[in-house]
C-alpha cells in the first residue's frame, strides 16, 4: 500500500524510525486503518502511545512548514532513483535548499585530521569542480567542513547529509556553514524527522545516504576504525566508485592515513588509486565512459 506523508511520520514515531518494520506492515495491509490495527495489536500498543504519536506528527507537519522544510516520500512519483535502488530506502527525504541528484561525489573523512588535510580535500574537490561534480558530505568537522567550504567558494553545488532533523546543526560550530550551503544554492538533507534520537545509528544511517546519493566516494584521511569506513562499505555495497587518493610515503607513515593504506592494500573491482590531478582526471573519464556505456544498455 501506499503510505501518505502524515501516515509515515506516525509510524516512525510509533517505531522510532524503523524502516523494514514500516515497510513490512505496509507491504501486506490494504488500508493504512488495517495496519495502524495490526501494529497495535501485535506491538501491545496503548491508547496513550497512539494518542502520543499523532500528536508529536502534528507538531511534526507544523515544524516542517515553519523550517521551510520540503519533502519526498518514497511513493512520490520524484523520488531518488538512486535511494529507490538500495534495500533500506528512506520512507521520507526531508531536505532545504535545492536537492540535485545528478554528478555528485561524496568527499568524506575524519573528524580528527592532520594538517595537510585541508590542502589536499581543497585540491580535490577544485578538481571535481573542473569535471562540474557537486560535493556531497556530512557537515561534520574535519574533512566534512573542508569539503563543504571549498565547494561554497567555488560557488560549487554541495550537498550536507545530517544524522539529525533539520531543526537543528550538528555540529553547532557549523551552523554558519550550513547557512552558507544553502546561501550558495546547496541543499542540507536528513531522513529524520523531529524529535527520534536513534543514537549512533544516526550517523551510520548518515554514511549510507552519502554513498547512495553520490556517482563516486572519495575518503581523504581515515583511521581503519573510521567511521569513513562505514561510507565506503555502503559505497561497495551499492557498487559506487571508490577514489582513493595514493599517499606519499611520509603520508602513509600518519594514523590519519591509515585507513586509505588498508584499502590500497585490499584491491578491490570498485576501488581506483590516483596520486595526482593527471590520475584523478582519468579515473573520471573512465566513470563517466563507464556510465554512458550503462545508460545506453
Amino acid at each position: 500500500m501506499k503510505l501518505e506523508l502524515k501516515e509515515i511520520i506516525l509510524l516512525k514515531y510509533i517505531t522510532n524510525y524503523n524502516i523494514k518494520v514500516i515497510k513490512a506492515y505496509a507491504d501486506v495491509n490494504n488500508t493504512f486503518e488495517e495496519l495502524l490495527h495490526s501494529m497495535i495489536q501485535t506491538h501491545l500498543l496503548t491508547e496513550k502511545d497512539i494518542l502520543d504519536a499523532y500528536s508529536q506528527t502534528d507538531l511534526a507537519l507544523e515544524k516542517l512548514e515553519y523550517y521551510n522544510v520540503k519533502t519526498i516520500t518514497f511513493y512520490d512519483d520524484d523520488y531518488p532513483e538512486s535511494l529507490k535502488r538500495i534495500n533500506d530506502s528512506p520512507l521520507v527525504i526531508y531536505y532545504k535548499g535545492i536537492l540535485k541528484l545528478d554528478k555528485l561525489s561524496a568527499v568524506v573523512g575524519s573528524r580528527k585530521v592532520s594538517k595537510f588535510a585541508k590542502k589536499i580535500t581543497y585540491e580535490i574537490v577544485d578538481w571535481f569542480n573542473e569535471l562540474e561534480y557537486g560535493i556531497v558530505s556530512g557537515l561534520a568537522l574535519g574533512i566534512d567542513t573542508y569539503a563543504h567550504e571549498k565547494a561554497v567558494q567555488n560557488k560549487q553545488y554541495t550537498m550536507a547529509v545530517l544524522p539529525n532533523a533539520l531543526d537543528t546543526i550538528y555540529p553547532t560550530s557549523n551552523y554558519k556553514l550550513a547557512n552558507d550551503i544553502l546561501n550558495s544554492g546547496g541543499c542540507l538533507v536528513s531522513e529524520l524527522i523531529f524529535g527520534v534520537n536513534r543514537g549512533n545509528k544516526s550517523f551510520v544511517q548518515r554514511n549510507r545516504l552519502q554513498s547512495a546519493f553520490s556517482d563516486i566516494v572519495v575518503p581523504i584521511e581515515m583511521g581503519v576504525d573510521s567511521g569513513t569506513m562505514h561510507t565506503i562499505d555502503f559505497a561497495k555495497r551499492y557498487h559506487k566508485k571508490i577514489g582513493l587518493f595514493k599517499p606519499t610515503p611520509m603520508l602513509s607513515e600518519l594514523e590519519q592515513y591509515s585507513g586509505i593504506t588498508y584499502l590500497i592494500n585490499k584491491p578491490h573491482s570498485l576501488q581506483s588509486i590516483f596520486s595526482d590531478k593527471d590520475s584523478f582526471i582519468e579515473m573520471m573519464n573512465k566513470l563517466n565512459s563507464k556510465e554512458q556505456l550503462n545508460f545506453d544498455l
